[in-house]
């Protein structure tokens, strides 16, 4: 059932998917709000042009197919997994049906089946938990607990860890000038990765320490 390009009611009538920019997400049909949500700029993905429920309503399938990189997809929001594989080029797409137990899109243009795309058998990882593997791999020791970078004149822009949050922070000389701050909580950094840029020389060392304190606030 659909509402319109961009929101779908679950066949059961239950949920309802939207897409919000590149967010897809899924809340009850009848409560504003988001319960599930699918950030396909986590991996590095634009937003759907085509998304459907499977007839059991238990997972969202998808498809785009009109930019550099085309994908197609089969979200399950309740268990968190997403299967992505790529499609080529200049590939037409009308519409598709999901099949979740197989993890299958059957893919059709002009009422004819054009395509059977099968998903990977393990779930899509985002850019950062690819990032987290080759971070896992340096050894770090130290007690460091704030980072500093982009210094001039007028101020710098940094990074300091405590009781349990990443503090974002960028420092004026001008008293006049003012500052600013994020807060980030230690399991957020560690799931999602750095709520603001930093420099890559400096976030191996920094992923450490966040992840020794989160370790040592566990253990209290």
């Amino acid at each position: 059932m659909t509402d319109s390009a961009n929101r779908k009611i679950s066949p059961n009538k239950k949920f309802c998917a939207e897409v919000l920019h590149t967010v897809l997400q899924v809340g009850p049909h009848d409560v504003i709000g988001a319960t599930y949500a699918l950030d396909l700029l986590k991996y590095d993905l634009p937003f759907p042009e085509i998304f459907r429920w499977s007839s059991d309503s238990k997972a969202i399938g998808m498809v785009s197919c009109k930019f550099a990189e085309n994908f197609a997809g089969i979200w399950f929001p309740l268990s968190g997994e997403f299967y992505q594989t790529s499609l080529p080029k200049r590939f037409r797409i009308d519409s598709i049906e999901v099949l979740p137990n197989e993890r299958i899109l059957v893919c059709s243009s002009g009422g004819e089946v054009v395509k059977t795309i099968k998903m990977p058998d393990s779930a899509a990882l985002t850019k950062w938990e690819k990032q987290v593997k080759d971070l896992e791999k340096a050894s770090f020791r130290t007690e460091k607990q704030e980072w500093i970078w982009n210094e001039t004149a007028g101020g710098y822009e940094g990074v300091h860890l405590r009781e349990g949050v990443v503090l974002w922070f960028q420092h004026s000389h001008n008293p006049h000038a003012g500052g600013g701050a994020l807060e980030q909580s230690f399991e957020d950094f560690l799931n999602n990765g750095p709520a603001c840029r930093t420099p890559p020389e400096f976030l191996p060392e920094l992923y450490h320490a966040v992840r020794k304190l989160s370790e040592a606030k566990a253990e209290l």
